[in-house]
């Protein structure tokens, strides 16, 4: 609400009609939006919060006056942001013929753990020839606990005093939640830098509730005398939203504004018992992400193995489907995950894994835990069992005229053989060929139990593999074939029709801390004495 506050704060204290009229809004209005919310709509108040929720979002919103008085505004604005990045693009057009449209870029960049940095540059194109320019935000987010933060944002910078007549303005928020989001009670105070601007400085507060999942109000006041009000219904992926405001102390119109948004945050009013939860396993999963200066490198696997959690253990599954292209996971993480699909499936959950790409041993154990095994008709099932190849350096070494030199505690110790050997000594090979054993039962077992064969026919089965699609399914490896477009009705032909599929994302939360938080200490390196 903080921009359509300051469109009619001006109106109202304007000296004189010329001087309403050349009011300039080189932003569109918002809903009652504090400084500390992020989303897409975030860009046009503060630049720095969509650095705390990287989620892709994006929204689209019509702004109107209801009571059809001539000062309202028509205006159209379409925002999305994902990562640091932002884009927005805002058209308004008022009965007085002047049109409006602005452009604005953003980009929010880390500065510490809990704050980020943010710069919108927007494009300002008013109607007529030869009048363009641009505007500066520049914002600072932090919020160090899960009940508090705080923002810093000046907009317009360094435009005070041009022709433009776009005014230079500072604000400084602040955001309670006692609740968690269940309460949000927010506080800003507004002031512009010319000494003679039209508005002056003003406080205004924000209070937002969510009183339950899916059911979001917000209301608004402030000292010009405007307060507004908004009602947001979500839907899983996103958001349907009325807000309106109206000042009562000099009687402007009403504006008011509907729209919509998709976000991965939005909760759900309506549950379905028949949502089909889609994880994509397209990624190299560490332990530990490393964070680069604009993004970071992708999601950890504590963190994927939590999102499995979540939806084996949600009420409102009915099934997951786990599309598998990449499977960089040892047999350990396998056997974690395996869990989660034991866990789905004793909470009367479907478990359905879609094989994207060729599969090997890894991916294909992983994919025996579930109910139904589809794969893509133009890929291969590479089940040929497990092997390990030993690379031995010495006669390279030789020809340079080095000789390597250690010292070894037991016969078993052979990691330096790859160096001091030109071929496996027999204790190394018997070490590589218990583990290879001890693997290869885990992943005979797992076939086995799995897809309801014996240990003996899975031996058999992986001796005469690699597979075609048709050999996998004719020897019972897998149950059905899809291409991705054919996907979804495939998956509704096994479970049941009726569904409403739903993808989950690796960073669904608000960008605030957790109330109750656990500490994961990474010990990495080789060990050594001192």
């Amino acid at each position: 609400m903080l921009s359509s506050t300051l469109f009619m704060g001006a109106l109202a204290l304007s000296t004189a009609a010329a001087e309403a009229s050349e009011f300039r809004p080189e932003r569109p209005p918002t809903p009652a939006m504090s400084l500390e919310n992020a989303g897409a709509m975030s860009i046009w108040t503060n630049p720095s919060s969509i650095g705390f929720d990287p989620d892709p979002s994006s929204a689209f919103f019509y702004a109107w006056s209801p009571d059809g008085s001539s000062a309202g505004p028509r205006v159209f604005t379409l925002a999305g942001s994902g990562g640091p990045l932002g884009l927005g693009v805002a058209h308004q057009a008022y009965a007085n013929g002047l049109s409006w449209t602005t452009i604005a870029t953003n980009l929010a960049i880390p500065t510490g753990t809990q704050s980020h940095l943010g710069l919108n540059v927007g494009w300002q194109i008013p109607e007529g020839p030869d009048n363009n320019f641009a505007t500066f935000d520049l914002g600072w987010g932090w919020r160090p606990l899960s009940w508090w933060g705080m923002s810093l944002v000046g907009q317009n910078l360094g435009e005070t005093g041009r022709l433009t007549n776009v005014q230079e303005r500072v604000s400084v928020g602040s955001t309670l939640r006692p609740w968690n989001s269940k309460l949000e009670v927010s506080g800003a105070y507004h002031w512009y830098s010319r000494v003679d601007a039209n508005v002056p400085p003003y406080a205004e507060a924000i209070v937002q509730t969510e009183p339950i999942d899916g059911l979001k109000l917000r209301f608004s006041v402030d000292q010009l005398g405007t307060i507004g009000a908004g009602l947001e219904i979500g839907f899983g992926v996103g958001t349907i939203e009325g807000h309106a405001s109206q000042n009562a102390t000099n009687n402007l119109p009403t504006v008011a504004m509907i729209g919509t948004t998709a976000s991965p945050d939005s909760g759900t009013l309506i549950k379905s018992k028949r949502t089909v939860r889609h994880i994509v396993m397209d990624d190299g999963f560490p332990y530990q992400p490393i964070q680069s200066f604009f993004f970071d490198e992708g999601e950890s696997y504590l963190h994927m193995l939590g999102r499995l959690h979540e939806a084996a253990s949600d009420k409102t599954t009915k099934a997951l489907l786990v599309e598998v292209d990449w499977v960089p996971f040892s047999f350990a993480q396998i056997e974690e995950i395996l869990g989660q699909f034991d866990l789905a499936r004793a909470n009367d959950k479907k478990v359905v894994v879609y094989l994207d790409q060729d599969a090997g041993n890894s991916a294909y154990m992983l994919a025996a835990g579930a109910d139904q095994i589809i794969m893509n008709p133009a890929q291969q099932l590479m089940l040929v069992g497990l092997s390990a190849e030993l690379m031995h350096y010495r006669e390279t070494l030789d020809l340079v005229g080095v000789e390597p030199q250690f010292t070894r505690r037991s016969e078993y110790k052979a990691a330096a053989e790859t160096l001091t050997n030109s071929r496996s000594s027999k204790a190394q090979r018997e070490q590589v060929n218990a583990l290879l054993d001890d693997l290869s039962g885990q992943l005979v077992a797992r076939i086995a139990k799995g897809r309801s064969k014996t240990v003996e026919d899975v031996r058999a089965l992986i001796d005469q593999g690699p597979f075609t699609v048709d050999e996998a399914k004719a020897n019972g490896l897998i149950d059905d074939v899809a291409y991705p477009d054919e996907l979804k009705k495939v998956v509704s032909r096994a479970i049941g029709r009726g569904n409403i599929f739903r993808k989950t994302f690796f960073d669904t939360d608000t960008g605030w801390r957790s109330q109750h938080e656990v500490a994961v200490i990474f010990v990495e390196g080789a060990i050594r004495s001192e």
